[in-house]
This record gives structure tokens, C-alpha cells and sequence, in this order.
């Protein structure tokens, strides 16, 4: 029996449009995603085994334990593929926040999915690791590719691998609100083309490494829909900038916000200034 302990990662959408709904249900998007080395801490022990046994638990009794969690999902749709001879007990120790639109899930499936590939010395090749995540869920596959990514689709297209380079954020969220995805699909208004501009400057921003520029262009199609339903959350992004980020956003469907700031020491001196017992604060930065 042997264990091993990884980290996973979070993302954050520093461009989010969404489009209209396709006919299995979910709705186009075109979102530009950076990791964050925001994530859970994960201790897998597995021994050999004729077939493949897991056993999950988690540190947080709101994340499911059984066939529902992400990352049980993504080991039973890997063994599909290829069979994994092993009994895996995997425990998370969670760190982000659920319900955020920071890919905790996705990001926990995804860091075991490529841990389990590399134990298994390159089982599977990037595209039934993809296969395997979209069928999960549809952040999952964008944490197989290394840098800033570029999707479309349900997020599962990649469109364009941006080179990854520091940036330091803030990221919050309020502990008693979480938004409703189906809500915020429900009742955005979707328009693929209305942010051209922005998502322009953000791949500017890339290829310049230019943080300013990023911070200025930031954009999510949620925004105004969620901000409007929750004005507290408008007034936490409004504080974060006031603290000293160079600008701020909803990521996902929300409820976390983040800022970008300056450097680590200005991103540790937001951090501080807005700490309260009624938010969740990290300060991370950008991560291949």
C-alpha cells in the first residue's frame, strides 16, 4: 500500500461570455481561464487490486462522498477507457470554497486524473483525458492544458494556449451566499459578440504580460445579473479595488470575486484589509 499526496487547482474566468442554449441543454460559451495555485490538498493511498475500488471522503460534509463527486465520476469514466487495476482511498482536504465558480470540483477530478495518468506512466493520451473529464464536467478538461487557456463550446473546445506569467490575485467570497448556476443561465442575456473588444485586450494583456491592461478589461457576462441580485457582493468588489486591486470581477456564475493586484506583498495587504468573519479571502497566484 503506498500513499502520495497532491495539490489541486482552482481557475479563474478573466473573460466569461455565454451564448445560447444547444439542444442537449447546456449553453455556448467563450471564456479565457488561468490556474490558480488556490486549491485542495489530496492524499490518494491505493494498493493493486484484479479491479478497480475507491473510497472517498472529504474534509467538508457538504462535498459528496459517493458516485456524484467529480473526482469518483472521472476515475469511473478513466477505468472506461483503459481498466485501473487498483483500490484508490482518496481523501480532500478542502480549501476552496464550493459553489464559487473557481472549479474546486473540476479542479480536484482534474488534479487526480493527471496524478493517476502519470503513476500509471502515460496510460491514457491528453484526448481520452479530455474525453474523460468532458464527460464529467465541462471546466474539467480545461485544467489538462498547460498556460492561460482560450475555450469555447460547453468549455471543452480549445481555442488558443496562452504562455502562463505571474500574476498575483485576491479572491472573496461571502460564506452564507451562493448563486444559483441554473439561476444566473436561466436569466442572463446571451450575446457571444457584445465584449469583442475586451477580449481583445485580454489576449494583449497575455502576450504583453501587461497586468494593467488585464485588470482594466476584465469581463464576465454574469456580472450584471448577479451583482444586481446580490448588491453586497457589488459592494465587496467595489472594496477590493478601493484596497488597492488594479480592477476586479465575478469569476463563473459567481459568488467569488477577485482582484488583481500589483504584486504578492500588495495582494497579501488587500487580503488583510477586507478579512472579515463573513468571508472566505485567499490571496494565490497564476499557475501553469
Amino acid at each position: 500500500m503506498e500513499s502520495y499526496n497532491i495539490k489541486s487547482k482552482s481557475k479563474l474566468n478573466l473573460f466569461l461570455e455565454v451564448g445560447g442554449m444547444r439542444s442537449d441543454g447546456y449553453h455556448e460559451i467563450h471564456t479565457i481561464m488561468v490556474k490558480t495555485s488556490l486549491g485542495d490538498d489530496i492524499r490518494i493511498t491505493l494498493e493493486k487490486s484484479k479491479q478497480l475500488g475507491i473510497n472517498l471522503s472529504c474534509s467538508d460534509d457538504n462535498v459528496p462522498d459517493n458516485e456524484s463527486n467529480t473526482v469518483f465520476k472521472i476515475i469511473n469514466e478513466l477505468n472506461k477507457i483503459k481498466p485501473i487495476p487498483y483500490k484508490l482511498d482518496i481523501y480532500i482536504d478542502k480549501n476552496v470554497p464550493s459553489k464559487a465558480g473557481l472549479g474546486g470540483a473540476s479542479g480536484d477530478a482534474a488534479a487526480v486524473a493527471i496524478w493517476l495518468n502519470e503513476f500509471l506512466r502515460g496510460y491514457y493520451v491528453i484526448d481520452e483525458l479530455v474525453e474523460a473529464g468532458k464527460n464529467v464536467g465541462a471546466d474539467i478538461p480545461s485544467f489538462f492544458y498547460p498556460g492561460i487557456v482560450e475555450l469555447q463550446g460547453i468549455g471543452e473546445k480549445l481555442v488558443s494556449q496562452y504562455e502562463n506569467f505571474n500574476i498575483n490575485f485576491v479572491v472573496a467570497k461571502f460564506k452564507n451566499i451562493d448563486v444559483d448556476t441554473a439561476y444566473a443561465y436561466r436569466n442572463i442575456k446571451n450575446d457571444l459578440t457584445k465584449s469583442k473588444e475586451n477580449i481583445i485586450l485580454i489576449r494583449n494583456s497575455i502576450f504583453n504580460k501587461d497586468i494593467r491592461l488585464m485588470a482594466s478589461a476584465l469581463s464576465n457576462g454574469f456580472e450584471s445579473l448577479v451583482l444586481k441580485q446580490y448588491k453586497v457582493m457589488l459592494f465587496l468588489k467595489n472594496e477590493i479595488i478601493e484596497n488597492g486591486a488594479l480592477g476586479a470581477c465575478l469569476t463563473g456564475s459567481g459568488s467569488a470575486v477577485f482582484g488583481i493586484a500589483e504584486n504578492e506583498e500588495q495582494a497579501l495587504m488587500i487580503k488583510e484589509r477586507i478579512t472579515s468573519p463573513d468571508l472566505e479571502v485567499f490571496a494565490c497566484k497564476s499557475t501553469v
